[in-house]
């Protein structure tokens, strides 16, 4: 779990010796908690908490990745079963807000878990009507007795951010994202994505919800900044959001900037996935999409998310902060730079080659804080991306003046290791072959 400082846990231990007693933690974990999934004994709000720290923290290599999704369903029918969006009467203050941040909790992990596999969300908006939104983190970590002030907060799902920390920003976007994976279902409804009119609606609104989101944010940044330049002497430097990019964050606050970044990361992705596609072998076959406004707009969402990715590489170079989020952000937002150079070959500019290397940075500090396959697997495709493109580039130039070089055909040139990892129907997203499911022939081409 993160420390009070934020560096790591047990970081005086080795990689061997961390592994081994996360292993033994695990499988403690797991023996008290099996009478509860095997219905021999009634589930506690304790049971509900250890759940969601399986689900959170110990599912970072591929030996236990693999269970994830099962894991998430014990998660979210124990949230359910306790109704953790109910607070009853004659409980503390500090028990409501500790079911209500647990249910808030369980809401974000559900629509990303379902971003990231492929999957219909479990918990439904209609279920977090009546129930309060969490208190901002600076008062829950308080020393002092907890005072309930919910009548402050509002109820329900909303797309203004109302403090920058966990709850408060990822509570919205987890409410952006589920509204963006309705849209895309609705794309690909037979009676539904026939109705333009409806589309185009649904798409102007989730427009003005991320830019809701997007107001929020810098507003609550810029009123931070100005009360800490009034309690503080020494000059605080101010966040740059144009082009995506943010710099010179701020020393008074180490958390809080990195946060900022994953969640301006996020939103950027959502972007390029609501004038976009969710899959990849999609992007790469839809030539008329590719020749639309809607991909210059996916594309220049995508180059901020490049962007804001090495200021999250500078910030945090172990990618410790939000790395089981962030993963599936990153790989959706590096799709259209791994298309662009696997059609354009020698033609790829060293813009779209420099993104792509981005891209393979990112994945090699993943593998070296998590061990998961499809990170590696997709570092292995952008790392063979990139070694043809500059190939293709080398043999172009060393051919005598006139002549021309001939390329190969762009559609053998989708890696097969990416049919592993589709956002189609029949498939599961990030829950591969591996991971229970059928995996594609290896020898697939498109």
């Amino acid at each position: 779990m993160p420390t009070v400082t934020g560096d790591p846990p047990l970081a005086h231990l080795g990689q061997a010796d961390r592994t081994r007693l996360r292993n033994a933690l695990h499988t403690a974990s797991l023996d008290l908690l099996a009478p509860v999934y095997l219905n021999q004994a009634d589930a506690t709000f304790d049971d509900a908490l250890a759940t969601y720290m399986l689900c959170s923290v110990t599912t970072s290599d591929d030996a236990h990745h693999k269970y994830l999704p099962h894991r998430l369903a014990c998660f979210f029918f124990l949230v359910q079963q306790l109704q953790l969006n109910i607070l009853p009467e004659g409980i503390s203050a500090e028990e409501k807000e500790e079911r209500r941040r647990l249910w808030w909790n369980a809401y974000i992990v559900d629509k990303h878990s379902s971003f990231s596999f492929n999957m219909r969300p479990t918990l439904a908006e209609s279920e977090c009507r009546f129930i309060h939104r969490p208190c901002r983190d600076e008062i829950w970590e308080n020393d002092k007795d907890f005072v309930d002030e919910e009548t402050e907060r509002p109820q329900g799902l909303g797309y203004e951010v109302l403090s920058l920390d966990w709850c408060g920003i990822f509570v919205a976007l987890a409410a952006i994202l589920s509204d963006l994976l309705e849209y895309h279902y609705l794309l690909q409804h037979p009676t539904f994505s026939t109705k333009t009119d409806l589309l185009s609606v649904l798409r102007s609104t989730l427009e003005h919800n991320m830019a809701t989101f997007e107001k929020s944010v810098r507003e609550l940044h810029v009123r931070k900044m100005r009360a800490s330049r009034a309690g503080a002497s020494a000059a605080i430097s101010v966040m740059v959001w144009d082009a995506g990019q943010l710099r010179d964050l701020d020393t008074e606050f180490p958390s809080e900037p990195k946060l900022l970044l994953y969640a301006w990361h996020m939103l950027h992705c959502m972007y390029t996935l609501l004038y976009g596609k969710l899959d990849p072998v999609d992007i790469f076959q839809d030539t008329e999409w590719l020749l639309s406004n809607d991909f210059l707009l996916a594309a220049e969402h995508a180059d901020k998310c490049t962007k804001v990715t090495v200021q999250i590489l500078r910030l945090d170079p172990k990618l410790q902060c939000c790395y089981r989020m962030f993963g599936t952000y990153f790989l959706h937002s590096s799709f259209i730079f791994l298309v662009l150079a696997r059609k354009l070959r020698q033609s790829a500019d060293d813009y779209i080659l420099n993104s792509c290397r981005t891209y393979l940075r990112t994945l090699e500090a993943f593998a070296a804080t998590v061990n998961i396959k499809y990170q590696k697997t997709f570092a292995r495709v952008l790392q063979d991306t990139i070694s043809k493109c500059v190939e293709a580039q080398n043999q172009q130039q060393q051919l005598p003046d006139g002549s021309r070089i001939v390329a190969a055909p762009a559609d053998d040139w989708l890696d097969p290791e990416i049919l592993n990892y589709r956002w189609t129907a029949g498939h599961g997203g990030l829950w591969n072959g591996e991971m229970g499911r059928q995996s594609e022939a290896k020898n697939r081409r498109l």
